[in-house]
């Protein structure tokens, strides 16, 4: 019996894998404005399977699940759990990844600078002039 308990403790977590995606960036749409918003994303994956998951199968569902939602909404608990099972899902049905388990290690929108508003507002400043002239 403890051959047989220590057999199932270590061939069992050889049977699944954890894959992190660090740093992903896409564009959402926003609630509150026509523009997009850039959102930043760190994820863990528990994935039941010992094959080797290609990363770009996890991002293209990431990307395809996470477009189907607004910026805003995505900060709210019940959303994540929403989206984390719907990610699950398009995974197992669109890649045949089966994925037991998604955390979000971190989630935050990307500050993005509007050039054009940063000119007007260093103009109204008075610190760049109206005009830029060409240097010779």
């Amino acid at each position: 019996m403890k051959r047989l308990t220590f057999t199932l403790l270590t061939v069992v977590p050889l049977l699944a894998q954890t894959v992190k995606i660090d740093n992903f960036q896409t564009d959402i749409f926003s609630k509150n404005s026509q523009n997009l918003k850039k959102i930043k994303l760190d994820l863990v994956f528990d994935i039941n399977s010992t094959l080797p998951t290609p990363e770009y199968k996890l991002k293209d569902g990431l990307n395809i699940v996470i477009s189907s939602f607004y910026i805003e909404s995505l900060f709210t608990s019940q959303t994540k759990e929403n989206f984390k099972k719907l990610l699950k899902n398009y995974l197992l049905k669109k890649h045949n990844i089966n994925v037991s388990n998604i955390y979000i290690d971190d989630m935050q929108i990307v500050n993005q600078i509007d050039l054009e508003k940063l000119v007007e507002k260093l103009k109204s400043k008075k610190i760049i002039k109206n005009e830029i002239t060409k240097e010779k």
